[in-house]
């Protein structure tokens, strides 16, 4: 069903590298780890489903996933694609602004974590929130239950701007009620 297999180029590994692995010797190779996490996100796929032809073991790969997403790990590269995007556009590495936006998505029987109703879009499920800058390209992400307001979880995605030292202006629509004050 899922045949496709686009992996990491070796110049692409060697970007996140430093980031994904801290040197400790390991008998599973953690490129291979980050291209099964890829696949998974790219598919929407299970974990039992992923091929043991291509990548590790499924288990070895969910430890390893839930590992970095704990420890952050997730982010960091997320960030520093991010500079290294804007850097290459001819951009300062940090934006001077972001815009702040919502989106509800409905809720799929395999999922068991936080939901709710959004009573605005009438949608049973979960909502994410994004800051992104003028290339939109994310620098904080918050996912939550839909029917969260968008005032109270706009406020999460706030500590994760805080590395934005250029950040001068954060644009919302009304539904992000009130003053975002550092």
């Amino acid at each position: 069903m899922y045949e496709r297999h686009e992996n990491l180029t070796d110049s692409q590994w060697q970007v996140i590298k430093n980031i994904v692995d801290d040197g400790r010797k390991r008998k599973v190779c953690l490129k291979r780890v980050v291209d099964a996490c890829l696949w998974l996100t790219r598919t929407g796929s299970q974990w039992r489903n992923l091929s043991q032809t291509h990548y590790p073991v499924w288990q070895t790969v969910a430890y390893y996933f839930y590992k970095w997403q704990h420890n952050g790990v997730w982010q960091q590269v997320r960030k520093m694609l991010v500079k290294k995007e804007r850097q290459r556009q001819g951009r300062q590495e940090q934006p001077s602004r972001v815009a702040i936006d919502s989106q509800s998505v409905k809720q799929c029987g395999c999922f068991s974590g936080q939901v709710g109703v959004d009573g605005n879009k009438k949608i049973d499920g979960r909502k994410r929130h994004l800051a992104v800058d003028s290339l939109g390209l994310p620098w904080a992400i918050y996912v939550g239950a839909a029917n969260e307001t968008d005032a109270i979880a706009g406020f999460e995605l706030l500590p994760q701007l805080k590395s934005c030292t250029r950040l001068s202006l954060i644009c919302s629509d009304a539904a992000y009620k009130g003053e975002f004050v550092s």
